[in-house]
């Protein structure tokens, strides 16, 4: 199985784990990942995510990012026709 995670995902186990909800998300997260690793799922990292990371103000979210992306299988650079197509054509709807 193919997943794509936002941005969110990443960040979820550096959030607040005081709180119930947001342990409990964590531990799920930490389940996908760990399932990433043992080869069960295979995970993308994108142009996108690395831009989003670039802009966390915060170095220790940041790092810990740069360190799961490296269990991606797949990493998108480069975005291609068909996206930049669908990002033009969402542009001019907004």
């Amino acid at each position: 199985m193919k997943l794509y995670c936002d941005m969110n995902i990443y960040n979820r186990c550096f959030d607040d784990q005081s709180q119930i909800r947001i342990r409990l998300e964590t531990t799920a997260i930490e389940a996908i990942f760990d399932r990433v690793e043992a080869g069960q799922f295979s995970l993308h990292w994108s142009f996108i995510l690395e831009y989003e990371n670039l802009l966390n103000p915060y170095k220790e979210r940041k790092d810990g990012v740069k360190l799961l992306r490296r269990i991606c299988r797949d990493n998108i650079i480069i975005p291609s026709a068909k996206i930049r197509d669908l990002a033009e054509k969402v542009v001019d709807d907004f």
